[in-house]
């Protein structure tokens, strides 16, 4: 079986034997600010392998009608370790709350416009960042801006284990992207990270975060930033009710779901044997005592 997830690749399919192929997109890979069309290259893969899987809305609507066998199969959450108690961070400790927290990796993509006027508007708040810094070189001067803001802190990378603590940590997680025709088509793994510690979510009008309404507060503007993180400050929106309902929304997304989801889409390419098989393994790994 071959699995395949970038288009350069996509040569594998003449120089690997195989039974079965599968084409995962987990990004839009043009990378482009500036929406493209489908190129050539991954235009053919997804005509060519057997199964493709897609992770955000966008790029389904963009590219899933190509390969008939097309499954939507969004991002997920290790649920477990985002929504059990985690011990505050050291270096996280002595940063005063609120903390209006991003957590993922600092890049260009992010709108550090916005940033920088919600850290002037709101010195009573805490502006925390936790993660590498990529492929900046485009937002040099935003960066030494905003690192200047007394009441912003960058916390570095960290190690996956230790994320689930930030996030827990934080008073308002935020999805802050400047939306373009990059953007559109991501579905940030963060989202449901946040929202499995059960803390309030502000993000960008963008596909994969618009299906979140019912639980994540959207923003464009600086004004409407202010006023969602505002609003997620409040004793009413860090209830008990709504703190479980975020939870139980990102639990639908346990990554141990979406796995079932694409093995059991390969197993029906293999055949009921399979299939059975697959069904047989689920069973007695959810018994007690099982993983």
């Amino acid at each position: 079986m071959l699995y395949i997830w970038r288009p350069e690749f996509g040569s594998a399919l003449d120089l690997i034997n195989f039974e079965f192929s599968f084409y995962h997109i987990d990004d839009e890979y043009s990378f482009s600010s500036t929406e493209q069309d489908i190129s050539e290259e991954e235009s053919a893969l997804i005509h060519r392998v057997d199964q493709v899987f897609i992770h955000s809305p966008a790029l389904m609507e963009k590219k899933g009608h190509l390969n008939r066998n097309t499954r939507y199969v969004p991002n997920g959450v290790d649920y477990e370790a985002f929504s059990s108690p985690a011990s505050e961070p050291a270096d996280l400790s002595n940063i005063p709350r609120p903390r209006i927290g991003y957590m993922g990796i600092i890049k260009e993509q992010l709108d550090f416009e916005i940033y920088i006027k919600l850290a002037e508007l709101h010195p009573e708040w805490s502006f925390v960042f936790v993660g590498p810094m990529r492929n900046v070189s485009a937002i040099e001067g935003l960066l030494e801006r905003v690192q200047k803001k007394s009441n912003v802190h960058f916390l570095g990378g960290k190690h996956k284990e230790e994320l689930p603590a930030y996030a827990q940590h934080f008073d308002v997680g935020t999805l802050c992207y400047v939306v373009d025709g990059y953007s559109k088509f991501i579905y940030p793994l963060k989202i449901n990270e946040y929202l499995a510690t059960g803390r309030p979510v502000v993000g960008v009008p963008i596909p994969s975060i618009n299906m979140y309404r019912d639980v994540v507060k959207i923003a464009r503007t600086a004004e409407e930033w202010s006023e969602a993180i505002a609003r997620c400050l409040s004793v009413e929106e860090n209830s008990p009710e709504l703190i479980a309902g975020r939870r139980r929304r990102a639990s639908e997304y346990d990554w141990r779901r979406q796995v079932s989801d694409i093995a059991q889409t390969m197993c029906e390419h293999l055949g009921s044997r399979y299939v059975e098989e697959l069904r047989r393994v689920q069973i007695a790994g959810s018994a007690p005592g099982h993983y």
